[in-house]
Parts: C-alpha cells; structure tokens; sequence
C-alpha cells in the first residue's frame, strides 16, 4: 500500500539516505545502519504484544491490515528502496555529540518525529485510516531505534559507523555490534529479554512515565560501554559485558511502546476502510526482477547456488549463479524456525516459485522470505 498523504517537507527531501538491514556478501555503506536489526526490531514488538490486552491487539491488528508484528516492526527499514519515503531516512536517530546540550527542535530527527506521532494520535478520531496506519508502523520501529544507544550517540562518528573493529575475528564496525551482531552471536529470544529484568511494578510505571527526551538520555548513558573496547576488538568479555543492556533496552522499549498502544488503541473500536484489501500480484520472468522494484511479484526459475552465512542469514540465487543472478532471495536467521528444512540445501538446484515484494540493495534486485509457505519447490 502506498501513503500519498503526508506532504514531505522540502528540508526532509533533502536528506541522506542510509541502507536498512545488512546483506554480509557486501560491505557496508559506513554512513548510518538502522537500529538492532531485523531480529531486534521483531523482539520489541514481541515483548510488547506479550503485555498487551486482547482487545487492544485486535485493534492493533486491524490497522496492520495482515502484517505480522514482526514485520511491521522492520517497515520502515524495509521500505529504503523506495524513494516516495526519502524524507523518512533521517528520523531514525538523533546526533549530539560530545560536550553539546540536547536541542529537541534543531533539526527533524526521531526526537520531533515521536512526538508528532504521539500529538497525531491524542486526536486519533480525526485521523484518516491511513494516517494512524503510517504513524503505526512508524511507531513500532522508532521505539527500537531510540533505545539503541549508537542511534542516540556522536554525529562525528556516524553512530559509530565509521569506528571500525574485530568482532571474534571478523572485521565490523561498532555500530553493526550493537545493531545485530551482539544479539545473533547470542542467540537473544524473547524469553531472555523478559528474563533480563525483575522490575517492580513501581518500576514499571516509572519506565513508562519516562518522556521521550528522557529515553534519549537514558540510551546516551549507555555511549561509555559501546566504546569500552581495546585495540579495536571485541571479544566474549565484551559481548558478555554488554549483552545485558541490550536486552534491557529492548524490553524497555517494547514496555512503553506496549503503554502507547494500550492508551491510544485501546480507547478506539473501528474498522480501517482499507482492511482485507487484496494484493494483485502479477508473475514476472525472473530477468524482469530489476524493473519491478517496490512490486509485489511471483516469480518462478531455477535456483542456482546458495550461501547460508554463521548467522543462520541465507542467500538463494534465482536465474543465475552469483554474483550475476537476477534476483536473490534472502532469509534472516531468525526466521529459519520457520523452514522443515535447511533452505540452504533444499533449494539447490530445483525450480521454485515464489511471492513476495521486490527491493533493491546496492542495484540488485532481492526478496525476503520469512517462511516456506512464500516459496514452493515445482
């Protein structure tokens, strides 16, 4: 669905764009990544649902309009290939850097984006379906971002994109190791987030209570422990050092990211017009697959060669060997539970179908699949 509504800006225009979600058979742009990653991101949400009402989650549910929790939480990432929603790239974080005061109206960041969320919906029942859908799903992915700490860290850095280091031998950067290597490495679920802390319920109260600009403070308190690190390595003192304010962060974000939704989708009781809305997918020889960015698409071809990374992170190439395949599908490493079998072998060499919504990385045409009912072997 596309969302026409809401006017950029011609400062937000203006912007830099940064990639979403890291691909490992490439390098890394060093300007700025998004926030936990992929598995990260999902495990807010899921911390978040888990204290949810029933009758808030149906309402919830309704505006994600047949988006799982996890993936709208990994939306706005997910949607960097389209360029309608440029002026979105720099409201995942915010830069201040050492020895500056906080000015929350110097420039649009996810500061002034969080809470022109939270003004729309304190008039939530004169909002348009797809205003409150946007805000959404805006909403649960800028609630992971502020409380990863680089995300709320130096401008002079990048967020510590530019800060290169060893992860257990292999080459990274700072940022990278709190996004995403730090959780895979450890293998985080949902148990071990809400595992991490035994708050009170005094406690609890006081971490939702806690305004925005407070959650930015509390991530920049964390900016000593991301950079306590020496001759640029990080090992299993380090991880195990810093695995905990990880988790925290995460819980803490889906425990007041729960609170929003609890005030604001918990009051209201309404079908969004767009609800059950079907999505016409036309099928595309796999050469096509460039052409047909930001659409949804079946493809069916060959598979040709497959890579499945330490993570778990799998690439399938259709059409061709890499690196001049067409199109690759990529799987994360979270969502492998959700394959029989390892789909880095069983798809080697047979002919598949499969759905899904093309983007783009670096000029190649890809499709992330979560699960086996997205692809059919014929």
């Amino acid at each position: 669905m596309k969302f026409g509504f809401r006017k950029p800006s011609l400062s937000k225009m203006k912007r830099t764009f940064f990639p979403a979600f890291i691909i490992a058979i490439a390098t890394l742009s060093p300007q700025f990544s998004f926030a936990w990653g992929h598995k990260g991101h999902s495990l807010v949400a899921e911390v978040a649902f888990s204290q949810l009402n029933e009758s808030t989650k149906t309402e919830v549910m309704k505006f994600l309009d047949g988006k799982s929790i996890e993936d709208a939480a990994n939306w706005m990432d997910e949607i960097r290939s389209d360029h309608t929603y440029d002026y979105l790239k720099p409201l995942h974080y915010i830069n201040i850097d050492k020895g500056e005061q906080f000015n929350p109206s110097s420039t649009e960041n996810i500061y002034s984006e969080i809470n022109r969320i939270l003004t729309d919906f304190k008039s939530m029942d004169k909002l348009r379906d797809e205003q409150i859908q946007f805000d959404l799903l805006e909403l649960m992915h800028l609630f992971g971002d502020i409380h990863q700490p680089l995300h709320c860290g130096y401008g002079s850095d990048k967020g510590g994109n530019t800060v290169q280091v060893s992860f257990l031998g292999t080459g990274s950067n700072i940022h990278k190791v709190w996004d995403s290597e730090m959780i895979d490495y450890k293998k985080v679920t949902l148990q071990d987030v809400l595992q991490s802390n035994h708050y009170t319920s005094e406690q609890i109260a006081s971490i939702k209570k806690a305004p925005v600009e407070a959650w930015i403070k509390e991530s920049r308190s964390y900016l000593d422990n991301c950079y306590a690190f020496k001759s640029n390595k990080i090992d299993d003192a380090y991880v195990n050092a810093n695995i905990g304010i990880v988790e925290s962060q995460i819980d803490k974000a889906g425990i007041r990211l729960a609170a929003l939704l609890e005030e604001y989708f918990g009051k209201i009781t309404r079908t969004p017009s767009f609800a059950h809305v079907q999505v016409d997918v036309k099928e595309i020889n796999v050469n096509d697959a460039s052409s047909n960015i930001g659409q949804t698409v079946k493809v069916c071809s060959m598979v040709y060669g497959t890579k499945e990374l330490k993570s778990g992170m799998t690439f399938i190439n259709l059409g061709s060997a890499y690196p001049n395949s067409p199109l690759t599908l990529v799987i994360y490493g979270d969502d492998m539970s959700n394959f029989k079998q390892n789909p880095s072998s069983y798809y080697d060499g047979k002919r598949v179908c499969v759905k899904g919504k093309v983007s783009d990385y670096k000029g190649k045409a890809q499709i992330v699949i979560h699960g086996e009912d997205e692809i059919q072997v014929k």
